[in-house]
């Protein structure tokens, strides 16, 4: 199962910088719109790599301590894509 569902949080980020905007203002939309980087939230659409990037929110509660599931499910997603030959770095 994904960690990214139609129209979640991450579906809508992926989809806002496919269009060129990056809301948090880290990355200016020409440099973003010159960049050959391939963004997506379907893990169906991830060729084989030897790197994954993974990048997922990991909120905090009132006593400080992480939110880890969004991590657990990405490296869940993660690891159904792994084919066995390669050895990746996520």
């Amino acid at each position: 199962m994904s960690a990214c569902r139609s129209r979640s949080p991450c579906t809508r980020r992926v989809e806002e910088l496919k269009a060129g905007r990056d809301r948090t203002g880290e990355i200016d939309a020409q440099r973003l719109a010159a960049s050959t980087l391939h963004l997506t939230a379907d893990p169906a659409q991830c060729p084989p790599a030897d790197f994954y990037i993974v990048t997922v929110p990991t909120p905090i509660d009132a006593a400080n301590r992480p939110d880890l599931s969004l991590v657990v499910a990405a490296s869940r997603t993660v690891a159904a894509m792994l084919d066995g030959t390669r050895k990746p770095v996520i």
